[in-house]
């Protein structure tokens, strides 16, 4: 990062710091990835009776920074399972899903697979090679692909292989609202959802269809490990060789135990992070 972004940056939390009066009961920090080491020091020596909490949904290869800061944290937690093993003092604790995702109507579906998300990284070229590769259904699919501005497509046109072929009218440049991607989801029978290549944390929304009760197609290979994995509920496919087997579309979702349901919620995150009892 350039000396002058830095000082820049130092200013900013400064002045956070100066307008701190010292009198919280916990400290929250996500990711960590801006605040420097010394303005995190000052900060906890002006709330020394409070609780300092970090949360990452990074890999700590993605944002270094906290390597060095850890030991000033009375909890720390990823989403990253390798993280939690490698590094002392910071535990595993996966995402979580809203209560409306919980509350999302269990009607028949009218879209057999469903994409909702922005085409960064490698996700245009796998939903094309994951939507060759889907069974036939006698109900359509729905592709969503996000891209911010009509500018940054012609430049993947230019410069990202996959982009190359593709027509305009593949992409939405107007993201969807909150209240648009949850009936989208109520509507679909799969969600199909990609890690970014460089994290093996699960998704935020692998965590939402826990919530939803939807079955899950997804490409990170680790969903494996998790308590809420069924093989009759998540679908876990090659990245450079996708199959799917036809049944999984067809057969029925298998209710988990309550608890887990409670687990992956925000209450029983909130109740973790903060280790409040219910």
């Amino acid at each position: 990062m350039p000396s002058t972004q830095q000082k820049a940056i130092h200013r900013y939390f400064s002045v956070l710091l100066d307008n701190n009066h010292g009198n919280y009961d916990y400290v929250f920090i996500i990711k960590m990835e801006c605040m420097p080491a010394d303005i995190l020091q000052a900060l906890r020596q002006k709330n020394a009776n409070a609780k300092f909490i970090y949360y990452s949904y990074d890999s700590v290869k993605n944002n270094g920074n906290f390597l060095q800061s850890v030991s000033q944290f009375d909890s720390a937690f990823t989403f990253d399972d390798q993280d939690a093993q490698a590094i002392p003092g910071i535990r595993l604790r996966p995402l979580f899903f809203l209560n409306e995702y919980r509350d999302l109507p269990r009607n028949e579906s009218a879209y057999a697979v469903s994409f909702i998300g922005t085409a960064h990284s490698d996700r245009y070229a796998l939903v094309k090679k994951i939507s060759a590769a889907l069974p036939a259904s006698d109900k359509p699919n729905f592709f969503f692909l996000f891209i911010p501005s009509m500018a940054i497509y012609r430049l993947k046109r230019i410069f990202v292989p996959a982009f190359q072929k593709s027509k305009v009218s593949e992409f939405s440049f107007t993201p969807m609202n909150k209240a648009q991607v949850m009936a989208a989801i109520a509507k679909s029978q799969v969600i199909l959802d990609f890690q970014h290549p460089n994290q093996i944390g699960l998704t935020m929304r692998t965590i939402e269809m826990v919530g939803a009760r939807k079955k899950l197609i997804t490409t990170n290979q680790n969903v494996k490990k998790y308590d809420f994995y069924r093989p009759e509920n998540i679908a876990v496919i090659d990245r450079d060789n996708p199959q799917i087997d036809p049944a999984f579309l067809t057969l029925p979702y298998v209710d988990l135990p309550e608890d887990l349901y409670n687990k992956y919620s925000i209450d029983g995150w909130l109740n973790d992070v903060f280790s409040v009892t219910p």
